[in-house]
């Protein structure tokens, strides 16, 4: 059954985006687009997963310089049983306001 979230939604700080919670363990196949808005100049965004709520590791990096990859690009990563997945803005600097935005779709999931 496919999923879709959207993390973060024109962050201007860098933190944790919305969870998507499962109500059981599931095993993933995860695309996730980065967008922006005002000229960054460098990005870093994780795609992390979860498995008690409560600790989240890293499973997957985006990082841009603002240019390359460009806006929009997307990035795919997988893990085994989860609980739960979300993007961490871990990094933004440079440009005007930069905001930044995230999505997440996940395919193939699997009850474990």
């Amino acid at each position: 059954m496919p999923l879709f979230l959207k993390s973060l939604v024109a962050a201007t700080a860098t933190g944790a985006g919305q969870a998507l919670v499962f109500d059981s363990p599931k095993r993933a196949h995860f695309g996730f687009q980065i967008s922006w808005t005002g000229s960054p100049s460098s990005i870093e965004v994780q795609l992390e997963v979860t498995i008690d709520g409560t600790n989240w590791v890293s499973i997957g990096t985006f990082t841009s310089n603002g240019s390359t990859p460009a806006s929009g690009a997307i990035q795919t990563s997988e893990t085994g049983p989860v609980m739960g997945t979300r993007l961490n803005l871990t990094g933004l600097s440079g440009g005007s306001s930069p905001t930044v935005s995230g999505s997440i779709a996940l395919t193939d999931t699997e009850p474990f």
